[in-house]
C-alpha cells in the first residue's frame, strides 16, 4: 500500500497455500487459514509475538471488501481492534 511505503515497521506477505501449506507459525501457534472469510488476515508485533493475532472485522463486509478501503488498513497498523457488533463509518 503506497501509505506504507517508506514506513520499515510494516511489511506486507502474502502466502499461496497451493505451494506452501502454512499451518502453524514458528512457536506452534494455529493460523487457521480460511478461518473468519477469505483472504486470511493476521497480523504480529511484540505484543502477539511470532504466533500473530487474526485481523478481525469491523464492518457488515466481507473482509476482502472491508479492506479495498484505504483508511481500513491504516487503522489495522495503527491499532489492533476488537470486534465490532454491528456497522462503522470509515
Amino acid at each position: 500500500m503506497e501509505h506504507y511505503k517508506d514506513d520499515a515497521g510494516v511489511v506486507f506477505g502474502d502466502v499461496n497455500l497451493r505451494e506452501g501449506r502454512v499451518t502453524q507459525s514458528r512457536d506452534g501457534t494455529p493460523q487457521n487459514p480460511g478461518a473468519g472469510g477469505w483472504p486470511t488476515l493476521r497480523y504480529y508485533n511484540a505484543d502477539t509475538g511470532p504466533g500473530g493475532a487474526p485481523v478481525e472485522r469491523i464492518t457488515n463486509q466481507k473482509i476482502c471488501d472491508e479492506f479495498k478501503i484505504p483508511q481500513r488498513m491504516i487503522l489495522c497498523k495503527n491499532q489492533p481492534v476488537s470486534r465490532v457488533h454491528g456497522a462503522v463509518n470509515l
